[in-house]
């Protein structure tokens, strides 16, 4: 979780910007498989900056390698027959 007053070391300018903002990143384990806009690929990162917005998936994709963050309501969890998810991605 990052507060402003942990903000000094960034500098002023820094600071003020997140004066009245508190967020958390979370660090998922194990990552997880999710299906996105962008192809299939595992989240390893979730941001949450308030309640008054959604959640952001940092998600590295299994084609390309490429690094994305999407919004909550952009992302599925894969197919897992195991766990009884038998649905087609998007």
């Amino acid at each position: 979780m990052v507060r402003a007053e942990d903000s000094k070391a960034f500098g002023h300018g820094f600071q003020s910007r997140l004066a009245l903002q508190i967020f958390m990143i979370l660090q998922l384990n194990p990552i997880i498989p999710v299906s996105t806009p962008k192809g299939l690929g595992y989240a390893h990162f979730l941001i949450d900056y308030s309640e008054e917005m959604d959640l952001f998936w940092v998600v590295f994709l299994n084609d390309t390698g490429e690094c994305w963050t999407f919004k909550n309501p952009d992302i599925r969890a894969q197919k897992n027959i195991t766990l009884g998810r038998t649905f087609e991605p998007n």
